[in-house]
């Protein structure tokens, strides 16, 4: 059977590095097909860290919800970035709506993966903690 979908990619993410960090902008809701993509595009970027751990700064906008096999994948990739050097995430919600429940569907995917995962109000205090936690990797 074909992995070809029958569906374009929903969603938008724009995916780039920092020194032992990856940052993610993205703006939902996201199908299977753009966290394929999106996955592929991560790996590919992770590949510069040359197999030291890396974080992730996941800036999320508008609706963050899933399709439910999208959620699939999800914690699929997540697992894939794990085995190449991925160690947590800081998550920003930005105008996500009723925050309490994107921060609960968040956690429920990253606890399934098996990811670490915090929660941040702004992308100032995200990059406060991750440079304590790459601190700690040197």
């Amino acid at each position: 059977m074909s992995e070809q979908s029958l569906y374009r990619p929903h969603g938008q993410s724009k995916i780039w590095t920092e020194p032992h960090l990856l940052v993610v902008q993205s703006r939902g809701p996201w199908n299977r097909e753009l966290i394929k993509a999106a996955s592929k595009t991560v790996l590919n970027e992770a590949a510069t860290f040359n197999g030291a751990p890396w974080y992730v700064l996941g800036i999320i906008y508008g609706d963050g919800l899933h399709t439910p096999d999208a959620f699939e994948e999800m914690v699929k990739s997540l697992n894939d970035q794990q085995r190449a050097g991925r160690k947590g995430t800081a998550l920003v919600l930005v105008d996500v709506g009723i925050t309490g429940f994107f921060r609960n569907y968040f956690a429920k995917m990253y606890g399934t993966a098996g990811e670490p995962v915090e929660f941040f109000a702004d992308e100032e205090s995200a990059r406060a903690w991750l440079e304590s936690v790459i601190a700690d990797l040197d």
